[in-house]
């Protein structure tokens, strides 16, 4: 029997909705503590469960009705606490449409390294990532440019490390 590794890769943006909750009304309060001293981060193989999902029930109900549709067998998740610094205390439209550009450039993946400590070496991480337009041709687009943040946006993608196949992506 021939095994099928799926991936979710889900994005939680800085939308609308949830600026006016507290850190600890998102993630909850063990959660929100953990992330005061660094990221947090959670693996999970065979029929992964997510841990530090926001307590919004859109996005749980989108997000187990992706995982029900895809069966993942690997979930990987990493919360980073975004701290604007002080002279960003009018944080406007402006900053809010960068940064969702920012983290919608998946192109910008392409040629990222790390330091592999197996080899003793730095490694290309991805050989190439892209938006792409659908899962059958995966022709890739350009990374989407918005005028400002999308409450709800779907984007497929394409990502290639050095050592794995091609994934397609559903962020």
């Amino acid at each position: 029997m021939k095994r099928r590794l799926s991936v979710l890769f889900l994005f939680t943006l800085c939308i609308p909705c949830v600026f006016s909750l507290t850190l600890e009304e998102l993630t909850g309060a063990e959660t929100a503590k953990r992330l005061q001293s660094g990221a947090v981060s959670e693996t999970q193989l065979g029929k992964p469960a997510l841990k530090f999902l926001p307590a919004l029930p859109e996005l749980r109900q989108f997000v187990s009705n992706s995982m029900n549709s895809l069966e993942p067998t690997l979930a990987v998740e990493t919360l980073y606490l975004y701290k604007k610094p002080d002279s960003a205390a009018n944080w406007n439209d402006s900053l809010k449409t960068a940064l969702f550009n920012q983290m919608t450039a998946l192109s910008t993946l392409t040629g990222i390294e790390y330091f592999s400590v197996t080899r003793n070496t730095m490694r290309t991480f991805y050989e190439y990532s892209s938006v792409i337009d659908g899962q059958t041709s995966k022709k890739p687009l350009p990374d989407p440019v918005f005028n400002k943040p999308s409450a709800q946006y779907t984007l497929l993608a394409r990502q290639k490390g050095l050592s794995s196949a091609p994934l397609c992506l559903f962020c």
